[in-house]
């Protein structure tokens, strides 16, 4: 069996209100699909209802509470005169299974009122039925039809699918949850929520032969997000994307063995990562419009057509594998792509190139870069330019060896490329790491590779109030340590035609690594005033050492009477100052914060909750060789007897 190719998964780490038929549930509602579940369970749980008291319920086999005398005598109240609620039980789907006037269907339990009495996030029943006294309801339990709760999710929620098989009969729509911005994850796991699974340890979505595809979505403008899955026996596409503009992110997962292409992507942009496309019957992937793919760690074998192939603009592969496939390895038509770190080996067509592009249009493909690959035993060329419409791509640092053909066609060759066989460990068996001796070790582009690109998200931990250092000296804050969460708990003021102390939010317990570089702050305040149009932002800014620094950031938005989030700063925006991790890590750091009132009205402002969001790179510096690792889910190593991808550089 070969083995599963997860390759580098620190190199690159990604980031990135619809309504349905049943009703207003959250956008925050996490949901809970085990094979030992039932489909007339909760199944469902919105932490963010009650932080405090919920209890996630959903994560079982069975409900807690089974009520048989539900009924109501007020819109969106629900009473039983004899089962017992909780207050643990807020946030909690119920699912009303029948009874007089009643709709069946999942409600959220928005409020516990007392032990007999909830509030739900919209009406049960069309009447009142305290006379009938006979509605059937669960809460909690997980569902076992992952269809359903596909169907009933709406934009932002989360489904987690536990370790089993899963039988789908039609193709799940991921447009209904999947609005661009706000998308949610189809997310699979074995024993716990926090440990990802890998190879057979994913739970298996199967098409058993009577579905068409097995996620689709067909709305533009709706993504989707796809984690640690098996996507398996379609009669035609493992997942198949939307012919408008959408974006697709799967990580971990295996597609294979359907009856046409794995995943078939129209007009979409999608990024795959650690996935791992096998023994379909058409293409491992297949782009057939005007839209980018890239690929991180992926691994595409024994397809019936290509690996990875795309008929409109490009597919970008960064350490990954195309192999024993019947088409070609990678190929893109008119913008390439950058093709990098990665191997191409023994795509066994007559016509089949390891990596190939055609570029039908004068002046594209100038800006490509296709360097530290590999294209050995292909059927035709290893590297092969179709065209020469376009422009030279960026070619250099490649290894080409024992192609059918030849190793370039219409390829200018490239000052430090070698022809010579890079002496792959155990390439039948999946195994691209190098042997000791290979000519490809310490000989590929030297350069830094961004590993890392994360964010780091804090809440305010310690708070005061001061004016020794500030301008705005008009107004104390009442409750000032209130903002350490949003839990509509605040810090207030009145103010009137004046400004306040600045609030000080400080001590995030950041944990920035060390070695990382700082590129961007976004502070996020949840701000209401008491009445409308009156009150905005006097100041924002940094704390850095403890003093009030950098770049204003104030925003000229009046508040609304409602809580909502100001953002300021982006993701590359330093506010003016030289930060460090040392400088964000320490409980000195911290966001300065004063408000002013515009009119001669006295108004009070209350803040929520204040949240530092601090961006950040890691560099490393190697010296790349031409190879790949793939050692079953592990990461690759480098130096000793360098068989690894990389060895560390000079």
């Amino acid at each position: 069996m070969k083995l599963l190719l997860i390759i580098l998964t620190t190199i690159i780490s990604l980031f990135y209100a619809s309504t349905n038929s049943w009703g207003a549930l959250s956008a925050s509602t996490v949901w809970e699909v085990r094979a030992t579940g039932a489909n007339t369970n909760g199944g469902g749980f919105n932490a963010t209802r009650d932080a405090v008291n919920g209890v996630d319920y959903s994560q079982s086999d069975t409900p807690i509470l089974s009520p048989t005398n539900l009924y109501r005598v007020a819109a969106s109240s629900l009473y039983s005169d004899t089962f017992v609620f909780t207050h643990a039980m807020e946030g909690n789907i119920i699912y009303i299974v029948s009874g007089t006037h009643f709709t069946a269907g999942w409600y959220e339990i928005q409020t516990y009122v007392d032990a007999t009495h909830v509030t739900l996030d919209r009406d049960p029943a069309s009447e009142d039925t305290s006379a009938h006294k006979d509605g059937v309801g669960n809460v909690g339990g997980a569902v076992d039809n992952l269809n359903t709760i596909i169907a009933v999710r709406v934009a932002g929620d989360d489904v987690y699918i536990k370790k089993g098989t899963y039988s789908v009969t039609a193709a799940m729509n991921l447009a209904v949850g999947g609005a661009n911005g706000n998308p949610g994850y189809v997310i699979g796991y074995n024993a716990s929520r926090t440990v990802t699974p890998t190879g057979e340890d994913r739970p298996i979505i199967d098409g058993g032969a009577t579905a068409t595809n097995i996620f689709t979505n067909t709305a533009a403008a709706h993504d989707i997000h796809l984690k640690n899955l098996i996507i398996q026996t379609a009669t035609s596409y493992g997942i198949s994307g939307n012919t408008t503009y959408t974006l697709g992110v799967i990580e971990n997962c295996a597609i294979r063995n359907n009856g046409n292409t794995g995943i078939y992507i129209g007009r979409s942009w999608y990024i795959l990562r650690d996935c791992e496309l096998y023994n379909n019957v058409g293409s491992g992937l297949y782009n057939n419009d005007s839209t980018g793919i890239t690929l991180y760690g992926c691994y595409a074998h024994d397809n019936g057509s290509s690996g990875f192939a795309n008929n409109h603009q490009g597919i970008s592969p960064y350490v990954c594998i195309s192999e024993s496939n019947a088409g070609i390895g990678f190929g893109s038509r008119d913008n390439s792509g950058n093709q990098l770190y990665s191997v191409a080996y023994n795509n066994t067509g007559s016509t089949s190139d390891g990596f190939q592009y055609n570029v039908t249009t004068a002046g594209i493909g100038s800006n490509e870069i296709w360097m530290n690959n590999i294209s050995m035993n292909n059927g035709r060329y290893g590297f092969n330019r179709v065209s020469t419409t376009g422009v030279q791509i960026i070619f250099d640092y490649n290894d080409y060896n024992g192609n059918g053909t030849a190793g370039l066609n219409n390829i200018t060759a490239g000052e430090y490329d070698i022809t010579t066989d890079p002496l792959f460990t155990n390439p039948l068996n999946g195994d691209f790491t190098l042997q000791t001796g290979s000519p490809c070790i310490a000989t590929g582009f030297p350069g830094s590779l961004l590993r890392k690109p994360g964010s780091l998200i804090g809440l305010s931990g310690t708070q005061a109030t001061s004016n020794a250092t500030s301008p705005y000296d008009d107004v104390d804050w009442t409750n000032p340590t209130r903002i350490v969460s949003s839990n509509d708990s605040y810090a207030t003021a009145s103010i009137n035609n004046n400004d306040t102390y600045y609030l000080l939010a400080t001590n995030f317990g950041l944990t920035v690594p060390t070695d990382a570089t700082i590129t961007g702050v976004v502070v996020k305040i949840e701000a209401k005033a008491g009445t409308a149009a009156r009150i905005k932002d006097a100041s924002v800014k940094l704390i850095k050492g403890g003093s009030i620094s950098g770049d204003d950031k104030a925003l000229a938005t009046l508040y609304t009477t409602s809580d909502a989030i100001y953002f300021h700063g982006n993701p590359n925006d330093m506010w003016g100052l030289v930060l460090t991790p040392a400088d964000v890590n320490a409980s000195t750091f911290g966001v300065a914060y004063s408000a002013i009132e515009t009119t001669t009205n006295a108004t009070t402002v209350s803040i929520d909750v204040i949240t530092v969001t601090i961006y950040y790179s890691l560099t490393s510096n190697f010296k790349w060789n031409i190879g790949v690792d793939q050692d079953d889910n592990t990461a690759a190593g480098g130096g000793g007897g360098g068989s690894g991808f990389f060895t560390m550089g000079d």
